[in-house]
């Protein structure tokens, strides 16, 4: 049966519930944006529009930056400084307002609501107060490790598939409150978060928690149960560090990891250059020297703010101008507008008898153009008829023609007659008289004879061709094997060859990426080049020894790419994956940017001076591209002598050195040279021997290999012979049966022929019938044609019906022609009409000349007032564009001075002449004022905040100590209470400020001194003790808004406890601490209590009730009380 767990407070519920925020303020874009302007069609027509300024409408600005985003509370833009922010409800910012959870180690489902003070977790052990502890961390995002645990996979419930854990935490004051909720799935480390209703990740909730300064992490804020001890054995290294992140002023933890880093760099500055100690006198003398410079550019800086203003306000103030003339010119345009309507109305009489006059001649206009349509129509029909009258015409024509011709074709009928009957009677004798061939069958038999003996000598020649191929085959394996062993004896000589043999012997990968990499370069956008074994060689043989003693064994075995990109390539195809060798390769692949190489120890030119031959590079020949990799191995600075007698060993020891270290080889001896990094940095040295070489050398080749291939060689030379001899045996037959083969071909093509001639005759003679009687079918049909009677007949009655089409046309023809007329006489009668209304129209103009030119001066008056109001707008226009766009353009800078000015009333005073001579004044300044170095402000800037970098400690140390200070007397004042005696003291270091220290100081007995506190030296009760009271004096300057510790009392005896606890709900309760938890399994009677606290009773069991409201603890105690009340009233 599962177990239920409760947890009843022990204030009302309408106090837990929190506070509603208010949604944050937001700009909206528009008329409220300082660079949105006033969007217009051109310039406005009325006064108040035209009077807008080309910032748009004044309003005011959003926050101080005049920007139109969001409006943040200033309890996000302000850094925090110790202070906790306390809202109205009582909850700092960033407190836990709310805790749920759902099948989380003992719980199947609670939920309660911390108070916003001192929060006292009471309950048996095992009911799962500490769970509440690791509820808060891990679902706040900070690992099991902070528990003293390491699998987050254990928190689940047993028996349970998931779970979840859901912390609400206060929000800025008037703004909604945050809602963190970690999804846990049993048997994973996978989990989810959700931030306010939507999905996140690990990130977002570790921003979102660092914004609010919770410290889960640090032991001075968050003490679980299994960490109690840790506190006490923190370093005091470490416990300053957890105090300067756990309280005091925020910029502490960064001076001091400054001062680290400042430290460190001025150890290494302090032991290479002498007189360091000038350093900040000798910048500050610097920037003295440069304070003109920064003077005069600052002066640029003026001017050139000054010159974007007026730039700004130059095309203002023409504006303003060109909005007076805009105005002049609305006026004269609408007088004008005025006189035309005067005169309009003076004449209208007689302008509406012209319009009258107009509107009937286009109405005459429209109906002579229909008419002139009609008719069009008519002529086109009347066409149409002309042209079926001509058709019917030649139809008659041609059949006339047809009965002229009609005895020429009678003739040539009686003619083909004839024709036909004699080429019947000629193929009849041929079909009658005997086929005179030779005897078919006789024929047939010698050709199949010759057929036989043909397909026989093709069998023969090709059963010898089959074995002529077969001998060729194995004469052609042979000669391979021959030359395959004859290459492989030419290998064994081949240097080249031999390398890469030893390379693969010593490495199988590296081998066969390299005969990989010959057949693929083309996949690289430059060559790949090929391990120093490979590609380097050494031109004296002499310094063979000592130029492969300096290339390590794996750079030796290195394949150096050009680029970045094929560097990548290689090592996916070759190392990544199994692309490139079917398996994946272990190589070593080397990209590096070209760039200049370290300088030599000793010049060139003066290495004979010093002993030496030369540098061992020069002694190199390899791909020019493989040079930049040698360079940064450092052979192009290791000089190389054969004879050590002439190399003064000290000498050059102490000169390679001094130029940062090295090697050089002396004979058979390799030295090593480096300089100490402590003390003087004197130069060290190490000397070896060094042997032959052992990739450079010639390599040597195994003689049973070198013999078994000589004995394979001599083998394949008899199989070759024997193969040769089988096909000469062949040749001859072959000639022989060739020449057989070729005769009887020509013997059976003879035979062929004389066959193909007697199918032919015989073909002939069987078509003779079949044309005789296609003949006689034409001779028929010429025969039973019909008589020139008949036809003349016809071609007569043809003729007739010709005749009646033409009649019926041409009764059609004088229809259409007197319809055209009666079109024409209308069509005249309107022409007519027309010229009456224009000619009245005529008169009505010369009656009207003086009105209508009276109209049309002041028509033409009122246009070019038009025009010039038009042309007015437009520059208006034209100006206020250009200001808006220059004033968008401006800096932030400008733009206020401009609102300032506008807002002054001063824009309107300023002539645009004066603006313009004071810009160019300003131009002219610009001019004379060179532009100084960026550079050299560069270097200013630098060298001031490196001072300011040198004087961090002015900072840092005071505020420091004002802290230790605070929380020191706190921490005595606590322990003077309790009969002990407690210190904290600053252990200062001058040399690393990484060791500055936090040292706490107890005495728990009269007869001790006061002893540093360590995780042995004391009792746990005594170490306990301690570390409640050194978090209790971190409150009041604690940064983080909540605080836990887990059975911190554990150990301590009645007294200590009792004083302990009251002294923390005395201070936990003032309002300048934030929240605070203490897990407690047990609680002395006749404690003390504030009204401000809150206790939370943890209940875990089998039989808890099954409501949620019932067995509440608050309930238990109203009806003691009652109880009491009803015995006392008795």
């Amino acid at each position: 049966m599962p177990r239920r767990v409760q947890v009843s407070d022990s204030e009302e519920e309408e106090s837990q519930r929190p506070p509603v925020a208010r949604k944050p303020r937001r700009v909206t874009n528009g008329s409220q944006n300082p660079r949105n302007f006033t969007q217009t069609d051109g310039v406005p027509d009325s006064e108040e529009e035209a009077e807008e300024s080309p910032k748009g409408r004044k309003r005011a600005r959003a926050n101080t930056g005049g920007d139109s985003h969001q409006v943040k509370d200033e309890t996000d833009e302000s850094s925090r400084s110790g202070t906790l922010i306390r809202d109205t409800d009582g909850y700092v910012t960033g407190s836990i307002v709310r805790i749920q959870l759902r099948n989380f180690v003992t719980y199947d489902f609670v939920e309660f609501h911390p108070g916003p003070y001192l929060n006292m977790v009471v309950g048996p052990n095992g009911t799962g107060k500490s769970t509440i502890a690791c509820a808060i961390c891990l679902g706040l995002n900070f690992p099991p490790s902070v528990l003293g645990r390491q699998d987050l996979n254990s928190f689940v419930k047993q028996t349970k598939q998931n779970g979840h854990i859901e912390i609400e935490l206060k929000g800025h004051p008037g703004k909604l409150n945050i809602v963190i909720r970690r999804e846990l799935i049993e048997g994973t480390r996978n989990t989810s978060f959700i931030i306010n209703g939507k999905s996140a990740v690990g990130k977002d909730v570790n921003a979102t928690i660092a914004q609010l300064n919770i410290q889960v992490g640090n032991l001075c804020a968050f003490l679980p149960q299994d960490r109690v001890a840790e506190f006490a054995r923190l370093t005091p290294q470490n416990l300053l560090k957890e105090t300067q992140r756990a309280a005091g002023n925020e910029n502490l933890t960064t001076w001091h990891e400054a001062l680290i880093r400042s430290g460190q760099e001025l150890k290494e500055l302090e032991t290479r250059i002498a007189g360091d100690k000038e350093k900040l006198a000798t910048l500050k003398d610097r920037n003295a020297t440069l304070e003109k410079e920064v003077k005069r550019f600052e002066e640029r800086q003026a001017l050139e703010n000054k010159k974007n203003l007026l730039d700004v306000i130059l095309p203002f103030v023409e504006y303003k101008l060109a909005m007076v003339e805009y105005r002049n010119k609305k006026e004269e345009r609408a007088q004008h507008h005025e006189k035309m309507r005067v005169l309009k109305k003076k004449h209208q009489p007689m302008l509406q008898l012209k319009d009258e006059l107009n509107n009937r001649t286009k109405t005459l206009e429209i109906t002579r153009k229909k008419m002139k349509d009609s008719i069009r129509e008519t002529v086109n029909t009347l066409r149409k008829r002309q042209m079926d009258d001509e058709n019917i015409c030649a139809r008659q024509e041609g059949i006339i023609n047809k009965l002229v011709d009609l005895r020429k074709a009678e003739k040539e009928r009686q003619r083909r007659i004839q024709e036909l009957e004699k080429q019947i009677s000629k193929l009849r004798e041929t079909l009658e008289s005997p086929l005179e061939t030779e005897d078919q069958e006789k024929l047939e038999a010698e050709l199949n004879s010759a057929r036989l003996k043909h397909e026989r000598l093709k069998a023969e020649l090709s059963a010898l061709d089959y074995q002529r191929r077969q001998d060729y085959d194995a004469e052609a394996a042979v000669q391979r094997q021959y030359e395959g062993y004859q290459q492989e004896l030419q290998r064994l000589d081949n240097e080249a060859h031999v390398k890469l043999q030893n390379l693969r012997r010593m490495d199988q990968d590296c081998a066969d990426t390299v005969i990989w990499l010959r057949e693929n370069q083309r996949r690289f956008r430059h060559p790949v080049l090929e391990p120093p074994c490979l590609s380097i060689s050494v031109k004296d043989q002499r310094y063979i020894n000592a130029v492969d003693t300096l290339i390590s064994h794996d750079t030796m075995k290195t394949f150096v790419a050009q680029c970045d990109e094929d560097y990548k390539l290689l090592m996916k195809l070759v190392a990544d994956t199994t692309e490139a060798l079917g398996r994946r390769g272990r190589i070593i692949g080397w990209f590096r940017p070209k760039g200049q190489p370290s300088p030599q120890p000793i010049d060139p030119t003066k290495l004979k001076a010093h002993g030496f031959d030369g540098y061992a590079l020069d002694y190199i020949e390899c791909p020019e591209e493989l040079k930049w990799f040698l360079q940064v191995n450092g052979l192009h600075r290791t000089p190389i002598a054969l004879n050590e007698r002439s190399v003064n060993i000290n000498e050059n020891m102490q000169t390679i050195g001094e130029k940062g270290g090295g090697n050089f080889i002396a004979g058979s001896v390799i030295y090593n040279l480096s300089r100490s990094r402590y003390g003087k940095r004197l130069v060290q040295s190490t000397a070896r021997d060094y042997g032959n070489a052992r990739w450079l050398g010639r390599a040597n080749v195994d003689p049973s290999e070198r013999e078994n291939l000589q004995n394979k060689v001599q083998e394949a030379q008899v199989q070759l012979q024997v193969a040769k001899e089988a096909i000469s045996k062949y040749r001859e037959r072959e000639n022989e049966l060739r020449a057989d083969e070729v005769s009887m071909g020509r013997q059976l093509r003879g035979l062929q022929e004389r066959k193909d001639n007697i199918i032919k005759e015989q073909r002939k003679r069987a078509a003779i019938p079949v044309r005789i009687s296609n003949l006689e079918s034409e001779l028929n049909e010429k025969i039973n044609a019909p008589s020139m009677e008949d036809q003349k007949a016809k071609y007569k009655k043809d003729i007739e019906k010709t005749i009646n089409d033409r009649m019926i046309v041409m009764k059609g023809v004088v229809k259409i022609a007197r319809c055209l007329e009666t079109e024409q006489q209308e069509m005249i009668k309107t022409g007519l009409e027309t010229c009456q209304v224009e000619s009245d129209s005529e008169y009505l103009d010369t009656k009207s000349e003086d009105m209508m030119a009276e109209i049309n001066e002041a028509l033409v008056a009122f246009n070019d007032a038009n025009h010039k109001f038009q042309s007015a707008k437009q520059v208006s226009k034209e100006k206020l564009t250009e200001s808006r766009d220059k004033l968008e353009a401006a800096s932030e800078e400008v733009q206020g001075l401009f609102q300032t000015l506008q807002n002054e009333g001063k824009l309107d005073e300023m002539p645009a002449d004066e603006v313009k001579g004071e810009l160019e004044q300003v131009e002219n300044e610009l001019e004379m004022n060179l532009a100084t170095n960026r550079n050299v402000i560069e270097q200013y800037q630098q060298r001031q905040a490196q001072i300011e970098q040198l004087t961090h400690d002015a900072s840092w140390e005071p505020a420091l100590k004002a802290l230790v200070s605070s929380i020191g007397a706190k921490f005595s004042a606590a322990f003077d209470r309790i009969g002990c005696a407690g210190e904290i003291q600053i252990a200062p270091n001058e040399e690393d400020y990484a060791q500055w220290a936090i040292d706490i100081l107890v005495k728990f007995r009269d007869n001790e001194k006061l002893q540093l506190l360590t995780g042995q030296r004391q009792s746990g009760g005594e170490r306990s003790l301690t570390t409640i009271l050194y978090l209790m004096s971190l409150m009041e300057q604690a940064r983080s808004p909540f605080s836990l510790v887990d059975e911190i009392n554990q150990g301590m005896d009645a007294r200590a406890e009792r004083l302990v606890h009251n002294q923390l709900v005395d201070v936990t309760c003032s309002s300048d601490v934030g929240q605070y938890f203490l897990i407690t399994p047990k609680l002395l009677p006749n404690l003390d209590y504030h009204p401000r606290m809150k206790v939370l009773c943890v209940y875990n069991g089998e039989w808890l009730p099954g409501e949620a409201d019932e067995g509440s603890l608050m309930g238990l105690v109203n009806k003691f009380l009652e109880k009491g009340r009803g015995r006392a009233e008795a």
